[in-house]
């Protein structure tokens, strides 16, 4: 803590200095300025130190009483930064870095003009405000083009075009993100334990939010499936095999976490993992893949057709009279017509009907 304080402390004293220097460049630019006005002015050596020594004393004091903010914003920009460039694609981050290059290679170009013109405060500011400003438009260009970038070195034969198509398979597969149904579900878990969820797990802050929100509820049925999404949650976190990561980027601009995650997966360029279908549709018009767990669990249960004999066991009467109940391994149900009188036991029924509900598959049999 000691250590943290002290540099803290130098990185203030480093602000001020920095502020002290800017006063003493303004005031080289206003006496610089107070000789061209007045050719004939003589300023005595007294009033230009003066003017030297009190511009940096007060700069100085301003920038070391706005350290502290200037500090917080620099840390927050760096982290900013950070994530920024964890998001880009190995394409991307070329492209920007040669717009960035070329932008600066072009202002330096226009700034040895002003070297003819005389070495002044009026050129320093100048060829500052030109390197900032084409090294911005150098990295748009660079973000706009990064599709053509990424094309050409996907084509690329060598080494080069090797690492990209390796690096772009990796960013594919490295970003799923979970919203807060899939989590209360908690097949997630066994999903990504068989190793059908390759890549990076990522829970985004906002999710997580949600889901404390949903365990503090006053409502008895909310409150237990938060819960559940938790200890999901915290399974997940303990399982040695799974790379799941917390995302803390949030928008606070955008209301809702479905929004929130529509906007995380179009920036990370990641697959949304789901069991909500408006989500998921809402994912399909913006353009971005969502998987939905429900659809996977329908096309993985068991193939059953219409006058298909199968073996299974009568666990429960049903709601008609001679009717039970049985269940596919899967958990599909079986309604079937004259079961009632084999309750408990194992027995053959034919297939008569399959019909598809909201609520998933329901079949129809009769004892053979």
């Amino acid at each position: 803590m000691l250590k943290s304080k002290v540099i803290q402390q130098l990185l203030r004293w480093l602000i001020a200095l920095l502020g002290a220097g800017l006063g003493v460049a303004v005031t080289l630019g206003g006496l610089q300025i107070v000789g061209l006005v007045y050719k004939e002015a003589s300023l005595s050596l007294g009033v230009v130190l003066t003017a030297y020594i009190g511009t940096a004393v007060i700069f100085g004091g301003i920038f070391y009483l706005l350290s502290p903010r200037i500090i917080r914003l620099c840390v927050e920009g760096g982290a900013a930064l950070e994530k920024r460039l964890d998001r880009m694609s190995f394409g991307q981050v070329v492209s920007c870095t040669g717009g960035l290059v070329a932008g600066l290679m072009i202002a330096a170009l226009v700034s040895q003009i002003f070297t003819f013109m005389g070495q002044s405060m009026f050129t320093t500011v100048l060829s500052a405000i030109i390197f900032v400003v084409l090294g911005v438009i150098g990295v748009t260009v660079g973000w706009k083009r990064a599709g053509d970038v990424t094309s050409l070195m996907e084509r690329m034969p060598g080494k080069l075009g090797r690492r990209h198509r390796k690096a772009e398979e990796d960013n594919r597969l490295k970003v799923k993100l979970l919203d807060t149904s899939v989590l209360i579900d908690g097949r997630v878990l066994d999903v990504s334990r068989v190793g059908f969820m390759e890549g990076e797990i990522v829970v985004p802050g906002f999710v997580l939010g949600e889901l404390m929100h949903i365990a503090e509820s006053a409502d008895a049925v909310k409150r237990s499936r938060g819960k559940r999404g938790l200890d999901i949650l915290e399974q997940m976190k303990t399982e040695g095999r799974l790379r799941l990561r917390m995302d803390e980027t949030d928008y606070d601009d955008l209301p809702g976490a479905d929004i929130k995650l529509l906007r995380l997966a179009q920036e990370t360029e990641g697959i949304i993992i789901t069991c909500d279908g408006s989500l998921q549709k809402a994912a399909a018009v913006a353009g971005i893949a969502a998987w939905n767990l429900n659809e996977l669990a329908g096309a993985l249960r068991t193939a059953v057709v219409q006058g298909q004999e199968i073996t299974v066991q009568i666990v429960k009467e049903g709601k008609e009279a001679g009717q039970g109940v049985a269940y596919l391994p899967d958990g599909t149900m079986i309604v079937v017509d004259g079961g009632r009188r084999l309750l408990g036991e194992t027995a053959a029924v034919v297939v008569e009907n399959v019909v598809q509900t909201s609520a998933g598959r329901m079949i129809f049999a009769k004892v053979k």
